[in-house]
């Protein structure tokens, strides 16, 4: 049977990447919620009868980070949660931690060097994609979703 999967980075500035059977990967930049619920609905038309699913960033505050990024942050991440259940999408959730395990390049980076590192990673793996700092969590995400879940 044919597995269609999603990874979803919800931070402000993130994104979500695609993997429909028989086709390429393909990633969307978060722009707005009204943006994001029409290409991801889009998406799910391609699926026909292909088991699918989701794997969603696990986040949380940490020290350090502003109240206000914080709550659009949470904000965020409630909004993905609604949008999979309400559209009927099976979602596990995943912490940056476990996704990362395999990369084995962003011990002791922070900050914009470790998503530097990270987006880095993913252009070697996707050449044939547009990886930018906002997309490339989720296209990693993705892959890792591929190796545990197919």
């Amino acid at each position: 049977m044919n597995t269609y999967l999603i990874a979803i980075d919800p931070g402000k500035g993130g994104a979500f990447a695609v993997k429909p059977p028989n086709s390429p990967v393909k990633a969307f930049c978060f722009q707005s919620e009204a943006q994001v619920l029409a290409d991801l609905s889009k998406c799910l038309q391609w699926q026909g009868t292909c088991v699918y699913g989701a794997i969603l960033e696990r986040v949380h505050a940490m020290p350090g980070q502003g109240v206000t990024s914080m709550f659009t942050f949470g904000a965020n991440y409630g909004y993905w949660r609604g949008v999979l259940q309400a559209l009927n999408v099976p979602f596990r959730e995943v912490t940056p931690q476990k996704w990362q395990s395999g990369l084995n390049i962003t011990a002791g980076l922070k900050g914009a060097e470790r998503k530097r590192a990270l987006a880095q990673v993913a252009r070697e793996r996707h050449p044939e994609l547009k990886i930018t700092l906002k997309n490339a969590d989720a296209v990693l995400m993705l892959d890792y979703a591929r190796s545990v879940y197919l």
